[in-house]
């Protein structure tokens, strides 16, 4: 009986896990349009290049994550605003889903229950950063698909030294390395921390340092030549489709009494976009959760039904408007400060929770100048959360999975996470008819169009809510000229390799 009564409990975690997977897809396509999103303008030039507009780089980051997303507009024939989102969209969710495998079975290795790793997993699937990381047409979600991968195979070979976790581990860290600069300073530091000792044994480790610098440096240079710039480079202006782009404003350098600024009454009292742009400690906090910047839950236009219709809890004014920075202040400030916690006291889980901290030493370096300018002054957007949310939702599973261990009879607590960080994001919505109308013309576009490729006039033209032009101009797809030869083939030589015939199988003792 209470075998069953155990199973069951596991059953409900697991669906539980699977339910919030759906919803989180679901709730994306139907809220949000990534097509009027973070650096959007930026990035989408180089999806532009890789359909074969002629149109200049701005950023030279990202190559294979771009041109993977050209390939698959390519295959569903649209241009159409929000068929495009769903395009970016849905290839994050599958991105997603690969990096929740890896993080489960790093989870599974360190002997992790199975109750408690489905509870972590579902916490994750609400966490603000990752919706981030699911919204944005950017590499940081290719970074978090494949960084628990890096540490899964990099804990396997140490221990075994078997030829395909080398070649798994090769491909996954150049592939990361040169997805992006900020994203490879990242890693490489994470790396630097949590295998100091394998490192500093380069005897013992030559072979993956030999191939990790060697199949990297191709990349690279394949990568400089298909889009004509090195990793670390970057246009300051550009001509596209007639208009000038400039970028001088980030041409300068954070002082120090940036990094020193701790305002806790003017945080309190004005929690609001740019009026924190003289301090780390506010920026951080703020932007943990509640989109500080304005990009995601507070990005007011009509595509974008996710910053509408928030149930106002109450009258009283501080709480309508300053409630979900309030709950962004409280976690960050927890979250981080434990952490910490872990870090002094040297408990053996430090090195993985560290990370969000390497995270934003890699950006107080760039702001400083290294390896050049990157700072505005009048916004403090280096800071950005979302650069290095594929480590804090890293550490952030990991840290409830912990939790869920230590305190094992109260672990179902951890979900009341999930409201908390709802309402950080304007959940829930007021019920009105006009909301709901809104929310089904734009399930409809996704299906109607998208799934069943409907040429009906709303697939084309403007609906009664929303703006469904074409994001390309004078809307013609060209097949794609430029070819990633060698960024493919790790990808490919990767995925071959995460499933070993002669992988020795962990034979864990879980209690279901």
């Amino acid at each position: 009986m209470q075998l069953k009564l155990s199973k069951f409990n596991f059953s409900i975690y697991k669906t539980l896990f699977y339910s919030s997977l759906i919803i989180n897809y679901i709730s994306g396509i139907v809220l949000y349009d990534s097509t009027t999103g973070l650096d959007w303008e930026k990035y989408s030039n180089t999806v532009f290049y890789f359909l074969g507009y002629s149109t200049n780089i701005i950023d030279p980051q990202g190559a294979l994550y771009f041109s993977i997303i050209s390939k698959l507009i390519i295959l569903f024939n649209t241009g159409e605003q929000l068929l495009v989102s769903d395009v970016v969209q849905s290839f994050n969710f599958l991105l997603f889903i690969f990096g929740i495998y890896g993080i489960k079975k790093l989870l599974y290795k360190n002997y992790f229950e199975s109750k408690i790793i489905y509870l972590s997993l579902t916490v994750l699937c609400y966490f603000p950063p990752v919706w981030y990381l699911r919204l944005t047409m950017k590499p940081e979600i290719f970074a978090f698909s494949l960084f628990p991968w890096i540490i899964y195979f990099l804990d396997l070979y140490f221990e075994k030294r078997k030829i395909n976790f080398l070649i798994a581990s090769i491909t996954s860290i150049s592939l990361v390395l040169t997805l992006k600069a900020s994203i490879a300073g990242m890693v490489i530091f994470c790396l630097l921390i949590a295998y100091s000792k394998e490192i500093l044994n380069l005897k013992n480790n030559f072979k993956i340092l030999v191939g990790v610098v060697s199949t990297t440096l191709i990349l690279i240079f394949e990568n400089y030549k298909n889009l004509g710039l090195w990793i670390f480079e970057k246009r300051m202006s550009i001509e596209q489709f007639g208009e000038t782009i400039t970028f001088y404003e980030w041409d300068n350098r954070a002082n120090i009494q940036f990094f020193t600024n701790i305002d806790i009454k003017n945080l309190l009292e004005n929690p609001f976009k740019y009026l924190h742009s003289d301090s780390f400690f506010s920026i951080t906090a703020l932007d943990t959760l509640s989109d500080y910047f304005g990009f995601f839950w507070n990005h007011q236009e009509n595509n974008n039904l996710i910053s509408f219709n928030r149930v106002q809890f109450t009258e009283n004014f501080l709480i309508q408007s300053f409630l979900p920075m309030y709950l962004s202040i409280i976690f960050s400030i927890t979250f981080y400060f434990v952490i910490f916690l872990f870090i002094i006291s040297k408990d053996k889980n430090w090195k993985l929770l560290s990370f969000p901290f390497l995270g934003m030493l890699i950006l107080i370096i760039n702001s400083l100048g290294f390896p050049s300018n990157n700072f505005n002054p009048q916004t403090g957007d280096t800071f950005k959360v979302h650069y290095y949310s594929f480590l804090v939702s890293f550490s952030f599973v990991y840290l409830v999975a912990l939790f869920g261990r230590l305190f094992k009879k109260y672990k179902f607590v951890i979900f009341l996470l999930i409201p908390f960080f709802l309402i950080s994001m304007g959940f829930p919505k007021s019920t009105n008819d006009n909301y709901y109308e809104k929310i089904e013309e734009r399930f409809s576009i996704s299906y109607s169009c998208g799934l069943q490729k409907n040429d009906s006039n709303i697939c084309k033209n403007e609906s009664d809510y929303f703006q469904n032009n074409s994001i390309f101009p004078e809307y013609q797809i060209i097949p794609q000229r430029k070819s990633l030869v060698f960024n493919y083939l790790s990808l490919i030589i990767f995925l071959l390799n995460l499933f070993p015939k002669n992988t020795t199988r962990f034979k864990l003792k879980l209690n279901y």
